[in-house]
């Protein structure tokens, strides 16, 4: 059985039988000339000719990975390609944060945690991992057997060192009846982040909540890369089966701030990187005749799991500047 079948669909119609009507959708604006691109360093940012098929070209060096990388990220997850294990092997101690920075970065809106502490934490290989912030792209990166989902939250957590490890937690979010109360005091008061560079305060930020709903779930697990230039590899990937919602009003304010900031779907990881297979990419290789036919083989799935969207629950008033 496909998990698109499950994962995806079960969410969507939970979320749809929870709410009588949405609202109206509307259409995403486009963006300002130059928008996203960052006031300093490489101008990169999503569009056609400074986005993710440009971010190698632009500096060959220092974004080697992005044109030549064979473990990049994001991917369509599925069982063949990621491992599917407990969150609860993965401890996740979070709590309660005073007085963080939310800020518009140009690519992305932005929660900055380890300015104020290094205290959440996850547990991985043994390893201890500080989060250091987490930030949003519409839509998800990831795909879930070929679907995506309106928006997508990266936890991106640190070792403590001069050479740290990554490890990104990632959680799907859907448009549903109420905002998530963690999203409530985050994309909820977007508007206050609207403009590049802009900076908000958050004055109480709780994420214990979060990682007890984390916990109650199952990780898709791999080894991937950042999804943005220098788009560096090494970095541990744990994409939760937990969804999480915004209501419609508050996707509609995201999109119309953030725009598009997603890098498309990669390779499966350890096969081939994405542009080679582009005319004019880095080094496109031959196609090579085979010498035999292909032999087919039959790929038996374990049982399906099943994506749960978030509780309904009251919104959380947000702090202020």
């Amino acid at each position: 059985m496909l998990l698109s079948n499950t994962l995806v669909a079960s969410a969507l119609i939970v979320a749809a039988q929870a709410c009588t009507e949405l609202g109206h959708m509307t259409k995403r604006e486009a963006p300002a000339p130059g928008n996203g691109t960052a006031p300093e360093g490489p101008l990169w940012a999503y569009g056609a000719t400074d986005g993710p098929m440009a971010w190698y070209n632009m500096d060959p060096e220092a974004n080697k990975a992005c044109g030549e990388g064979l473990n990049q990220t994001p991917i369509d997850l599925n069982q063949q390609v990621a491992k599917v294990e407990a969150a609860s092997g993965y401890p996740l101690k979070y709590g309660k944060v005073a007085n963080v920075k939310f800020s518009n970065t140009h690519h992305t809106a932005q929660v900055q945690v380890d300015a104020v502490t290094k205290d959440n934490t996850l547990q991985l290989k043994g390893e201890e991992y500080y989060l250091a912030q987490f930030h949003f792209h519409v839509p998800s990166e990831h795909h879930i057997e070929g679907e995506m989902f309106p928006i997508e939250v990266h936890f991106v957590h640190k070792t403590k060192g001069d050479k740290p490890k990554l490890a990104v937690l990632g959680f799907m979010i859907e448009v549903g009846c109420e905002n998530y109360p963690l999203l409530n005091v985050t994309l909820g008061q977007i508007a206050q982040v609207e403009a590049p560079n802009s900076v908000a305060q958050i004055a109480d930020l709780d994420l214990t909540e979060l990682a007890k709903r984390f916990s109650e779930g199952q990780v898709f697990r791999y080894l991937g890369s950042l999804t943005t230039p220098p788009c560096t590899e090494g970095v541990e990937w744990l994409v939760s089966t937990q969804v999480l919602t915004v209501d419609v009003q508050t996707y509609n304010e995201v999109k119309r701030t953030l725009k598009y900031n997603s890098r498309y779907i990669q390779a499966n990881p350890g096969t081939v990187n994405i542009q080679k297979a582009v005319p004019g990419g880095p080094k496109a290789p031959v196609p090579a005749v085979p010498a035999v036919p292909a032999v087919s083989a039959t790929v038996v799935s374990d049982p399906a799991i099943a994506m749960t969207p978030a509780p309904v629950a009251a919104p959380v008033a947000a702090g202020g500047h």
